[in-house]
């Protein structure tokens, strides 16, 4: 029986300016960069305008035998710095500044010009026989071998070309009767017109697989040369075409880099914002979970954190001996495990990002060799080859592996280039994505996981299974790491004998998964089907699946484990996950200082490790927060203040997750918490409110640069509000009481080092209605005024820094020793702390008898039924501290209210139309008999009806409108009698629309150009044709400037009639929204 070995693996990597694939939601972790999908899954990436640019000298002389597809110039590579030093340490001397000058200089027997910190050689002027043109001139880089640099050089015979240079000039080497051999050039793209023509007596030149264009009669009168280079390159391709001899050097293995993270990791370090956030993590001080662990277990390596934690622990009872028992190792694998688990978003999505667009990169690579010969041999026409590569790209190709519809590619493809699926195009994908070449080219391009396995089959319905497990195996490279560190640094004997079992564990499945993989062999007749294989592999990949089979967890393990009710297994969690937190803040400082430490070439191994022990860290510091709040619910314990911050704490966590995913970096943010019943406005410098946080149920979210939390707080029965405002940003926040109660703010800024920074006040007192004012957010004493009906300033309150120093609680004092209230009724007991500056000033109420009154954490006391009772108020601290209150209730006799005649309400407008333009909304109603006047509301996309205006008119034109936005308007009429309104009921569905352009067309050259409106907010437009009034449109362009308002399509036809439309769009939460299309306008060419 015949044997073969399977396949499986392949190793891909991306390389993004910023890690930002979000996998899972087509968006990025740190950019929202990305090709964006319309609904039916078009790709909104920008199409050619028609043929590639040709040499205009040549274009009539010699045609090209295969389609010059030119690629584009190289991108220069960026220095990259540490904090405080250049990467290559270099001494003054070596420093280049980059400038640019047309000003001819001279080295040696060169004469050459600078552009930024590249030269290009304009003129030779030496007479040796064998030259080596060298790769630095001054230290600068040589790129380009200019026009007529080395021509009429009769004196020249060998040419060694450095591997810097891109490009070879027009008439570079024209007229050299003497030379016979030309060689290096590995990064060569382009030779020009006529750069060798007439060398007569040139035998030899080696072309790597870089070089894809060379121009008309490059070599012309050449005739004992012979091409050196690779099989399926554009070299050989040329060479057949032209009839040159070609000598094969055997098959090109390309070299692909690893996805570059040093330059993600350099803007963190060098972005202010940050840099504080990563030193944040690794203060064991700023968290709750790691203060109290460090006041109560002994055993905490971290005495750091105990002056802390002093503050907010010293003096409580019953904390002492919740640490008195020691952890299994049982608890702390499975704290490790659930640890995974909520790693496994994150860590996921950074290593499809980096696996994604290296593949990418092969498939391409291989695709374009030989200015697509492989599509040219399949007999594409011209004309379909250029179809293939409109859809063939880096974009395009990216998006389809982050699209959860599709697992073909050939069926994205298909659909995103709308073609048939029978067509020539999609065929030659198929045939091209099942090669040997292509399987072979990929096997080659990744680092294999075991000796001996290649990959033996491919197809456009498996590209996307390879992806999942070559992502999946970075991801369990990862985890393997971190674990890898705690067992051999971390103190800690749970956690350290975890770790290992768990590397074991992990660490033997995988290399037996590949070695069973690797020298197994099947009957070729036996019902093996590859993808079955696949599926088998994965699934022994991913190191939560190997957890879960070998310890029978189930998928959400970490939010089962982390919010459990058992009281000792919090208390487990808490000890394992502050010791996890405080090796992992190590292990991303050892890769951090390395990574600023190393030479260059070991740059990109610490880099990457530190972003990930960085997201590891945070979700860490999360999980901790989640068990100190679970158990300080469990235990019901009056810890309000602990609960709060560690609430802010996890806020801010979240905050820094969004923030990073949607710009990359962080900026300098103050963190604004606010614990009563009150709804926070935000206002922007100018005054405009952009933002309501509702009191009242949970929510979070952004707007903009704003993060906001809504969390219930159960120990106070109430819900925090936590806003992350950027600093110096000029914004203020207004809140506006939905009850009678007593306003804690705190406001924490993170330090350079790290240090959180934490100022409050509190006691505020409010009733319904009530209105703080909070300015100075992120200075040195914030200020909260409370206002009065008028919005003048009643009473001030600036916040304090946090105290450093414990002060015992002494006394309890209150402003009344009895209330009488009415059933119904509620009534505000003010109670204070002395002395002022006692470290800990929470307090307990509660009430003898909740049936006659009941009173709330802020002392607000409600009559209930009529009768008498006790309020009590002690200290959280000491319950031996305490007042007590009288409180008497009585039944309130209900008055005889006259009936009054009610005034009748007008009917509900009808509403008539929206008109929609570039720069405003028109919304229009029936005029309503009797109605004094009307109110008209508006809603922003999926937001709250907001009255925006009043009118005694039947129609209203809304300018403050944006691109993307979709508004809907609705009206109320309303009838006034004795100064009193009565409003009509309202359509609820209202009448929606979204900003559009307005289009004109014209012909210039034969060629038709499309001019619009510009639309206020719209940051691109989309350009669609059709070539019939009902026909299909497709998209021909997208413009990514909203100031650009004219494109010219080139690619049309004489005496043929086009149909154009056009979108704007507008970039919201990082997503590009259109609004409405234009009207159709049609044109004929002529």
């Amino acid at each position: 029986m015949k044997k073969k070995l399977l396949a499986v693996i392949l190793t891909m990597a991306v390389s993004c300016q910023s890690l930002p694939v979000y996998a899972g939601e087509a968006a990025d972790i740190f950019s929202d960069s990305g090709t964006e999908m319309s609904e039916s899954g078009e790709s909104t990436d920008d199409f050619s305008d028609g043929e590639p640019e040709k040499d205009v000298e040549t274009a009539e002389e010699t045609p090209q035998t295969v389609p010059e597809l030119i690629s584009p110039e190289e991108e220069p590579v960026e220095n990259i710095f540490t904090d405080d030093q250049n990467e290559n340490d270099s001494s003054d001397e070596n420093q280049v500044s980059a400038y640019s000058t047309d000003t001819e200089l001279t080295y040696g027997n060169y004469k050459y010009t600078v552009s930024g910190q590249q030269a290009t050689i304009i003129k030779y002027i030496g007479s040796e026989s064998t030259v080596k043109i060298p790769e630095k001139i001054n230290n600068y880089v040589v790129k380009t071998i200019g026009r007529s640099a080395f021509s009429s050089c009769s004196s020249l015979k060998k040419i060694e070309i450095p591997d810097s240079v891109t490009e070879i000039g027009d008439y570079a080497f024209q007229y050299c009767g003497s030379l016979t051999e030309v060689t290096g050039g590995r990064q060569l793209k382009k030779i020009g017109y006529e750069a060798f023509q007439y060398c007569r007596k040139l035998e030899s030149i080696t072309l790597y697989p870089t070089v894809t264009s060379i121009s008309s009669l490059a070599f012309d009168e050449c005739r004992l040369l012979t091409i050196y280079g690779y099989a399926g390159s554009y070299a050989e391709t040329y060479a057949s075409g032209q009839n040159i001899p070609f000598q094969s050097l055997g098959e090109y293995i390309p070299e692909y880099e690893d996805y570059d993270y040093t330059e993600n990791l350099n803007r963190w370090i060098q972005d202010e914002g940050t840099a504080s956030a990563m030193a944040y993590l690794t203060r064991d001080g700023n968290f709750m979970n790691s203060m109290l662990v460090a006041q109560w277990d002994d055993s905490f390596i971290d005495r750091v954190v105990e002056t802390m934690s002093n503050m907010y622990f010293r003096g409580k009872d019953g904390w002492k001996q919740i640490f008195a028992g020691e952890t299994s190792q049982n608890q702390a694998r499975e704290v490790l495990i659930a640890l995974l688990d909520s790693y496994s978003g994150t860590v996921l999505d950074l290593s499809q990002a980096e696996t994604m667009k290296k593949f990418v990169k092969i498939y391409l690579d291989t695709f374009k060799q030989g200015d697509w010969a492989y599509a040219a041999a399949y007999g594409l026409s011209n004309d379909e080859i250029k179809k293939l590569a409109s859809v063939c790209t880096e974009d395009t190709l990216s998006a389809f592996f982050v699209d959860k519809k599709y697992d073909d590619l050939a069926d994205y493809l298909q659909n995103v280039g709308h073609f048939a699926a029978d067509s020539k195009v999609i065929k030659c994908i198929k045939s091209f994505s099942s090669s040997k070449n292509f399987a072979k080219t990929l096997s080659n391009g990744m680092d294999l996981i075991s000796n001996g396995l290649s990959i033996i089959k491919v197809g456009t319905d498996t590209i996307k299974r390879y992806y999942d497990i070559v992502a999946l195996a970075k991801a369990d490279e990862m985890y393997s790491e971190m674990l890898l560190y705690l067992k051999n640094n971390c103190e800690y004997d749970p956690i350290c004998e975890a770790a290992k079992e768990l590397y074991g564990v992990i660490h033997g499945t995988y290399e037996d998964q590949m070695m069973y993989l690797s020298n197994a062999a099947f009957d070729e007749l036996s019902d093996v089907a590859l993808e079955s294989m696949l599926t088998s592999v994965a699934s022994a990949l991913p190191l939560g699946t190997v957890i879960y089979t070998s310890y029978k967890y189930s998928t959400g393990l970490a939010n089962i484990l982390f919010n459990t009710g058992d009281t000792q297994k919090q208390v487990d969690n808490m000890r394992c996950v502050a010791y996890i937190g405080y090796y992992l803040s190590n292990w991303m400082q050892y890769n951090k200082r390395m990574y600023q430490q190393s030479g260059i070439s070991d740059k990109n191994y610490y880099a990457k490790r530190t972003i990930f022990a960085f997201y590891m860290l945070m979700k860490s510091r999360t999980a901790g927060e989640t068990s100190v709040r679970k158990y300080l619910d469990i235990m019901k314990r009056s810890s309000k203040k602990e609960y709060t911050y560690s609430l802010q704490v996890t806020s801010t966590l979240e905050a820094i997750e969004k923030c990073l995913k949607s710009s990359g970096v962080l900026g300098k943010y103050s963190n604004s918490v606010i614990s009563c019943p009150v709804n926070v406005e935000v206002y922007d410098k100018s005054g405009n409110k952009v933002l309501t946080v509702y009191d009242g149920q949970e929510s979070s979210g952004n707007v903009g640069d704003i993060y906001y939390n809504v969390m219930y707080h159960p120990l106070d029965q109430d819900y925090v509000k936590i806003i992350n405002l950027p600093q110096d940003s000029g914004y203020t926040l207004k809140c506006i009481a939905t009850d009678m109660g007593k306003v804690e703010y705190y406001v924490t800024d993170i330090g350079a080092d790290g240090t959180a920074e934490r100022k409050e006040t509190d006691d505020i007192p409010i009733s319904k209605g009530s209105t703080i004012e909070i300015t100075n957010i992120a200075e040195e004493k914030p200020s909260c005024k409370l206002l009065d009906e008028k919005g003048n300033v009643k009473e001030e309150y600036t916040a304090q820094p946090e105290k450093t120093e414990y002060i015992e609680v002494a006394e309890i004092k209150t402003d009344t020793d009895a209330v009488n209230l009415k059933v119904g009724e509620k009534v505000l007991i003010n109670a204070q702390i002395l002395p002022d500056n006692a470290t800990t000033k929470n307090i307990i109420w509660s009430s003898a008898d909740d049936t006659i009154a009941k009173i709330n954490s802020d002392g607000v006391v409600e009559g209930m039924a009529a009768g008498e009772t006790t309020a009590r108020v002690a200290s959280a601290e000491n319950r031996d501290l305490f007042k007590e209150i009288k409180v008497t209730v009585v039944k309130e006799e209900t008055p005889v209210i006259p009936t009054a005649t009610p005034i009748p309400k007008p009917s509900a407008p009808k509403l008539s139309k929206l008109t929609v333009s570039n720069n405003s909304i028109t919304f229009t109603w029936k005029k309503v008999s009797g109605a004094s006047g009307y109110q008209i509301y508006r809603k922003t996309d999926s937001g709250k009806w907001t009255p925006i205006k009043t009118t005694k008119g039947t129609s209203y034109k809304d300018t403050k409108v944006k691109a993307g936005y979709k508004y809907t308007y609705t009206v109320k009429a309303y009838k006034t009698v004795k100064r009193k309104k009565t409003y009509s009921s309202y359509n609820k569905k209202g009448l929606s629309g979204k900003l559009t352009t307005v289009i004109s067309l014209s012909l210039k050259s034969h060629k038709a150009v499309i001019n619009w409106k510009k639309t206020t907010g719209a940051v691109g437009y989309y350009i669609y044709r059709s070539t019939s009034a009902n026909g299909k449109f497709s998209k021909i362009k997208a413009v990514a400037r909203g100031n650009t308002l004219k494109y010219t399509d080139k690619s049309v036809k004489k005496n043929k009639k086009y149909y154009y439309k056009v979108v704007p769009y507008g970039k919201i939460k990082g997503k590009k929204l259109t609004g409405t299309y234009s009207a159709v306008k049609k044109i004929v060419i002529k």
